[in-house]
């Protein structure tokens, strides 16, 4: 099993869709989005590789790939296997330009 570790974009991207979807869907719908990102976590521990590689970042040193957790959020993160280490370094809203991702991940 892969350890999870947030970095700090991602640990910021998580905060504000909580905090913006609790204000906008309520809490509610706020708490069914974490627990998808929970449950996502949990799957991509055990099968670091199941996401797709992110076509937008592959030009990085780095081989970024994504899980879509809503129709409209997606988890970006990478796999170092030497280290056992899945890094999620954002939640990317898909309905943003895909240029954008690449300028936050620069």
């Amino acid at each position: 099993m892969a350890k999870i570790k947030w970095d700090k974009l991602g640990r910021q991207s998580l905060f504000e869709i909580l905090r913006y979807g609790s204000q906008v869907w309520g809490k509610k719908a706020a708490r069914n989005l974490r627990l998808k990102i929970k449950d996502a976590e949990r799957l991509l521990s055990a099968n670091p590789l199941m996401g797709k590689n992110e076509p937008e970042l592959q030009g990085s040193k780095l081989q970024f790939r994504s899980l879509v957790i809503h129709e409209h959020y997606k988890l970006i993160y990478y796999y170092a296997p030497e280290k056992d280490l899945l890094r999620i370094v954002d939640i990317w809203d898909t309905r943003m330009s895909p240029a954008n991702l690449v300028k936050r991940m620069s």
